[in-house]
């Protein structure tokens, strides 16, 4: 980080994601799926999963974001072996990110960032029978 091209290089980069995570801020699609997950009639949010991984990374540590995204991709290949059901949800750890009650629901310390989520559950499959 003391080479100046490769400092401005990390800002911008780092500038850039911060602005795309506040440009896509889970707000106003959470405001809208609210009522119908507080009157029980639809949960578009986490499809009434049973299960949710959260996968975390020390805030002060290392940058490890892509060796997370691959964990979870591994996650959701060793659901399907398990005959599982399981999706990444993007619109769940930026939320958990924002809100100190949802970092305190989920027991996520101030040290960890939230980096992504993963919903697991039985897969509801209709087989035809001819």
């Amino acid at each position: 980080m003391n080479h100046p091209i490769k400092k401005n290089i990390y800002k911008k980069r780092s500038w850039e994601k911060t602005f795309c995570d506040h440009a896509t801020a889970p707000d106003p699609i959470i405001g809208k799926r609210l009522p119908s997950l507080k009157d029980g009639s639809e949960d578009t949010i986490t499809r009434n999963a049973p299960a949710m991984i959260l996968f975390l990374a020390d805030r002060n540590g290392e940058d490890i974001q892509e060796d997370i995204h691959i964990a979870a991709s591994f996650g959701l290949l060793a659901a399907h072996a398990l005959g599982l059901g399981s999706s990444i949800m993007d619109i769940i750890h930026p939320a958990i990110e924002k809100k100190k009650e949802l970092r305190k629901m989920f027991h996520v310390s101030d040290d960890q960032e939230v980096v992504a989520s993963m919903i697991l559950g039985i897969r509801n499959i209709n087989i035809r029978k001819e």
